[in-house]
């Protein structure tokens, strides 16, 4: 098994695949680290994609996705993912949804992505109040 590289990972509110191996990406907050998410309300729950993208990997693995607080504690729900590479695409393209994320309070929080148990990316982003838009 060889674990791609992932060297970005974009931050939005979904992908969309398409035909001939293309992707849609909807509502972009930026790649991490630089991305800072205006929340309107920190009691409801909040949709966010993670679409990393690297070098080739392959063979088949178990992926685990979560997002952290600063204090390490792991918010709810983690992506849980049996994933098979295909050797033969030029990198790999891979996505993470996160369904009623509960983001506690504005902040500095992380997005961890493992294989097989072990550390393959981590980085940042930022949350913020937002007013409600007028």
């Amino acid at each position: 098994m060889k674990l791609p590289d992932f060297h970005t990972c974009l931050v939005c509110e979904a992908v969309r695949p398409e035909l001939r191996g293309l992707f849609t990406v909807l509502g972009l907050f930026g790649a991490l680290p630089h991305v800072e998410i205006g929340v309107q309300d920190f009691s409801k729950t909040a949709s966010i994609t993670f679409f990393l993208l690297g070098t080739p990997g392959d063979g088949k693995v178990k992926l685990q996705a979560q997002v952290r607080d600063n204090a390490g504690a792991i918010l709810k729900p983690e992506v849980l993912l049996d994933f098979e590479f295909n050797p033969k695409f030029k990198g790999c393209v891979i996505s993470f949804f996160f369904q009623n994320l509960v983001i506690p309070k504005p902040g500095t929080y992380q997005f961890v992505l493992s294989a097989e148990g072990k550390e393959v990316y981590r980085n940042t982003f930022a949350t913020q109040p937002q007013p409600a838009a007028k």
